[in-house]
């Protein structure tokens, strides 16, 4: 070697060049060599680290020369030098810990951005998509972590807003964190008459709407709880006109309709009286498919309980499929 072996490793370690996993092995094999307190162990556990070290080393042909893993002499050498650099080993790993989590926190802000460019798209992240969103195999609260920030932002909304802050700067009004006013129940009933004024506004409310329904920042779910409420009232009708006697007291379109189970042969009569030949449903538009119910279920619900692949009303072959099973005789 032209270097000695104390500079090479220095340089190996600090060069910017060369892969970062590699320097990362080699800081660690120092790492271990300094928490050894027996020299039998130390010397086993380290020839064991240099022997992987030097291999990976090798394979990508670090400074134009191929380490023999064969040469015991050299290995050797390797040990010795790693106990005369024993005064240096903490400030190498110093840099090398700075460096790393440095490293790691570009990669990952590069990574986020990658998926969720904006900061208005962060902000709106549902619950189900932070549980599942992923980074390096990491999730938001293992991401969070990294960035020094204690907790779950996919439970915790002001801290998945803290990190969307760190990743896409301050100054986006989108990221800032509002406290949720708290009202007690006659107050929250005043606030949703202002903005849903009758029962049959409440009972008509699409899920759209209720996915986006808030007051003052606090959303159905929330209001569900305040009334002592359990259950989803955006993706269950139920719990939602339950919200809705609470609000408005008992009102007939308030009653939730149970329906019947129906088999198919009982469901095939309900659809024959309300569209009597093949002909007229093929010629059904898609508005009216949009709004086709039968016994409470829509045509992608009434495709399953056929079994038919596809949702009818947005696939025209699932849509025609499902004609045939019913009209067939």
């Amino acid at each position: 070697m032209d270097k000695p072996i104390d500079d090479f490793i220095i340089d190996t370690i600090l060069n910017d060049d060369l892969d970062f996993t590699y320097r990362m092995r080699l800081a660690d094999v120092l790492k271990n060599t300094k928490r050894h307190k027996d020299p039998k162990n130390k010397r086993g556990n380290l020839c064991i680290g240099l022997k992987s070290f030097i291999k990976a080393l090798s394979d990508k042909k670090t400074n134009s020369e191929q380490l023999s893993l064969d040469d015991l002499e050299e290995i050797n050498t390797w040990i010795r030098t790693v106990r005369m650099l024993r005064s240096r080993i903490s400030e190498l790993l110093e840099y090398s810990d700075i460096n790393y989590k440095k490293h790691l926190m570009e990669k990952m802000k590069a990574a986020i951005l990658k998926e969720v460019p904006t900061p208005e798209e962060w902000a709106a992240m549902k619950e189900t998509i932070k549980k599942s969103f992923k980074i390096f195999g990491m999730g938001l609260a293992a991401i969070s972590g990294h960035y020094g920030i204690k907790g779950d932002p996919t439970q915790n909304h002001s801290l998945h807003l803290r990190l969307g802050r760190i990743v896409y700067g301050s100054g986006h009004k989108c990221l800032e964190y509002k406290k949720k006013p708290k009202f007690n129940k006659q107050e929250l009933i005043e606030r949703i008459k202002k903005v849903i004024k009758t029962p049959e506004q409440w009972a008509a409310m699409k899920k759209k709407e209720r996915e986006t329904f808030n007051i003052e920042g606090i959303g159905l779910i929330a209001i569900a709880r305040k009334f002592n409420l359990k259950g989803n009232p955006v993706n269950n009708k139920k719990v939602h006109l339950d919200i809705g006697k609470k609000i408005f007291g008992e009102h007939k379109c308030l009653e939730y309709e149970v329906y019947p189970d129906l088999n198919t042969d009982e469901l095939k009569a309900k659809i024959l009286v309300e569209v009597p030949t093949f002909e007229h449903w093929s010629k059904m538009t898609f508005r009216q498919k949009r709004k086709f119910r039968i016994n409470g279920m829509s045509l992608n619900t009434l495709g399953k309980k056929f079994r038919i692949k596809g949702n009818p009303t947005i696939d025209k072959e699932s849509f025609l499929e499902l004609g045939q099973k019913i009209y067939s005789k």
